[in-house]
């Protein structure tokens, strides 16, 4: 099995990654930092859900398809790169997005051939974007 297929969260990371794209309209960006700055609002404020309530709500929601994207996240980083479920458990779920949020650019052509170029998100590449992205 491929790494996250049939995984209903990266679903969930598309949807985020779509609505923030439009966002960022006519910002320039690398492709490798593409998930980064699509999500530095949540990264930056610990939390996606803003609710601690949501955030746990979520992971006990989608805890059996949390492991391969955890296991990921300390094979490339490390453990200590991943915060603690029950203690942070807003951080934890922006970990999470970031990690799926970044294999689900890297998957898509317009991202990988501009992986170590800057590129200026406007509406074709965008809609491109999302297209490719549905092939993921």
């Amino acid at each position: 099995m491929n790494y996250l297929e049939n995984n209903s969260i990266k679903d969930f990371v598309k949807d985020i990654i779509t609505d923030r794209l439009f966002d960022y309209e006519d910002t320039k960006t690398y492709g490798c930092d593409m998930a980064y700055t699509l999500l530095e609002q949540y990264n930056i404020d610990g939390s996606y859900f803003y609710s601690t309530y949501e955030s746990e709500e979520f992971i006990k929601q989608h805890f059996s398809e949390l492991g391969e994207i955890v296991e990921e996240i300390s094979f490339q980083l490390g453990k200590e790169f991943i915060p603690n479920i029950f203690d942070e458990p807003e951080k934890f779920t922006v970990v999470i997005f970031l990690e799926v949020a970044n294999y689900i650019l890297s998957q898509c052509k317009t991202i990988d051939d501009n992986w170590n170029n800057e590129m200026t998100l406007n509406k074709k590449t965008i809609n491109q974007i999302i297209k490719e992205m549905k092939d993921v």
